[in-house]
């Protein structure tokens, strides 16, 4: 995967937040709107990356509380296999 493109700028953007687990708050930058504004890219392209690294099972969705919003909204990590990735590709 080519380090400039937009779909390694999104694994890594989300490979800055490590998730812990059991967490009931989000990161407002892992959530579709803020990796999109993050990496200059629209939010269907991201939507279509995360999709696509959710079924390669580099990257996981977790529904949670981001401070400031009413409700719950995904919010988006990296798999263990994700993380290896990035460091392979990096």
């Amino acid at each position: 995967m080519d380090p400039e493109s937009s779909r390694f700028r999104v694994l890594s953007h989300l490979g800055t937040i490590v998730y812990r687990g059991c967490t009931f708050n989000g990161h407002e930058s892992h959530t579709q709107p803020g990796i999109s504004s993050a990496i200059s890219s629209t939010r269907s392209n991201v939507a279509r990356y995360l999709h696509d690294f959710i079924a390669d099972g580099l990257v996981q969705a977790h529904s949670l509380h981001v401070p400031g919003r009413k409700r719950r909204v995904n919010v988006y990590y990296l798999t263990p296999r994700g993380i290896s990735f990035l460091r392979d590709h990096a």
